[in-house]
């Protein structure tokens, strides 16, 4: 949803962070790949960039503007909860990675706020549709 603000090398490094994400809970759910599926076509991905070693560790600096920061943190929680269990490790990753980001405990609610409406978007929306 909000991986046209990030530069192609942040796009490309987002993708490391959601695999993190996805495999945290040691648990990849088809609700999971089919959002993380639309995060690779709406960023424009070709399928060989989709290819990320379970291994891969995401260079936050990478992320150098409060924009770019913000955007990959949301669709990082959207895919901690679009499952709807928002595990233990997937918490840990998730605060791990905002701190490593800077992002504050003001934020990071408005942030998790953010998250939680649009896995009810998509739900909702993935119900009509169906």
């Amino acid at each position: 949803m909000f991986l046209h603000l990030l530069k192609d090398n942040q796009k490309l490094e987002f993708l490391k962070l959601a695999r993190r994400m996805i495999d945290a809970d040691d648990v990849a759910l088809d609700t999971e790949k089919a959002y993380l599926y639309r995060l690779f076509r709406e960023a424009g991905l070709r399928a060989h960039d989709r290819e990320v070693p379970r291994d891969a560790i995401a260079d936050p600096a990478v992320f150098d503007s409060r924009r770019a920061r913000v955007a990959a943190a949301v669709e990082m929680l959207v895919l901690a909860l679009i499952d709807g269990d928002f595990d233990a490790n997937e918490k840990a990753m998730a605060d791990e990675i905002l701190e490593q980001f800077g992002i504050g405990d003001d934020d990071q609610a408005d942030i998790g706020r953010a998250a939680d409406n649009i896995v009810e978007a998509y739900a909702l929306v993935s119900k009509l549709t169906d």
